[in-house]
């Protein structure tokens, strides 16, 4: 049974370190943006949650003052949400702790890295949510 227990772990790992993944290279992407957060950008962000070759039930661009446009449609203030603060300190965030919002039935993990701006500083924060059953080996 514990072989399995590992197996499992293993599989989880690898499919956050992908999404991590995923969310780097976009990230890099956006660097060349000069308004990160704007229409077409969140267009692009739709695109990869509606495709589903990725675990993102949802994604969002937070501006360097916590200003998040999310794929919803719904703007929100996360500048006191802990992905926010570490990712605009140019920190890689991926929670620690399950986090289930209270208008959803699903349990949820964040990932959060910075987007930079050409000469390195950090201009945004690109995130997503996944949901930790789709993590399930």
């Amino acid at each position: 049974m514990s072989d399995l227990a590992v197996q499992g772990a293993t599989i989880v790992e690898h499919k956050i370190k992908g999404t991590t993944s995923v969310l780097w290279s976009m990230s890099y992407a956006l660097e060349h943006e000069p308004h990160a957060t704007d229409d077409a950008v969140m267009h692009y962000l739709n695109d990869i949650v509606v495709d589903k070759n990725t675990d993102f039930v949802r994604m969002g661009i937070v501006d360097i003052n916590g200003k998040a446009r999310i794929t919803d449609g719904r703007v929100l203030d996360v500048s006191d949400k802990t992905f926010f603060q570490k990712a605009v300190q140019d920190e890689e965030y991926i929670s620690s702790e399950v986090w289930q919002p209270s208008d959803e039935e699903a349990d949820n993990i964040v990932i959060a890295v910075p987007v930079h701006d050409q000469q390195g500083a950090v201009k945004a924060v690109l995130y997503g949510i996944i949901y930790t059953a789709d993590l399930q080996p």
